[in-house]
């Protein structure tokens, strides 16, 4: 269990970045075999990191219990995949796991707010075969 980060204060939590991009069709095509349940894939993703500029990272789907695909994507909005390990910290009550990725900068998703976020859930639904 890990203490907040030096300098967080939480009197104001940090507000997630809002940052969007769209796969294209080739990037989601690779995260689609990349995962067991292909109509869990996003094909619109949010940042889910609490900073204003800099690289973004968000969930495209999970993978297994402990592995997730993510897309980065930097200014030009063009996104790569990364399949990263899932951050092992809890909130000190032990009631929320941190929703992001190992080794991630930045608070623990319990000390973000997601005040003023809309997120672009759209799943893509894959036909039956």
């Amino acid at each position: 269990m890990s203490a907040a980060p030096a300098g967080f204060h939480h009197a104001h939590p940090p507000i997630v970045c809002c940052s969007t991009t769209l796969l294209p069709l080739s990037t989601l095509a690779a995260a689609m075999r990349m995962t067991a349940d292909s109509s869990a894939v996003d094909k619109a993703v949010q940042c889910c990191l609490p900073h204003k500029t800099g690289t973004h990272y968000g969930l495209v789907a999970e993978i297994d219990p402990t592995h997730a695909v993510w897309a980065v994507w930097g200014r030009d909005g063009s996104p790569h995949l990364r399949v990263l390990a899932d951050c092992p910290e809890t909130s000190p009550d032990r009631m929320d796991g941190c929703a992001l990725y190992a080794r991630h900068r930045g608070p623990h998703t319990w000390h973000t707010s997601s005040t003023n976020r809309t997120p672009p859930r759209s799943v893509m639904t894959v036909p039956p075969r």
